[in-house]
């Protein structure tokens, strides 16, 4: 099994509904046939760049190649 975690920001000019339809839009990668478990969110602790830099997560555990 493989597992890739993704933390990302969007950009300061995306709008609060932009981020939250594609995180959604994100979410839907859970429903690929190679993946095991799938978790996508917004962080709920306040954003602080030197202790908490990013804003969304995606965590996924996929099948092995074999």
């Amino acid at each position: 099994m493989h597992r890739h975690i993704v933390l990302f920001n969007f950009k300061d000019d995306v709008a609060p509904a932009e981020r939250e339809r594609v995180a959604g839009e994100l979410a839907k990668l859970g429903a690929l046939p190679t993946v095991k478990h799938f978790v996508s969110g917004k962080n709920i602790l306040p954003t602080n760049p030197e202790k908490i830099p990013y804003e969304y997560m995606m965590m996924g555990d996929f099948a092995d190649n074999d």
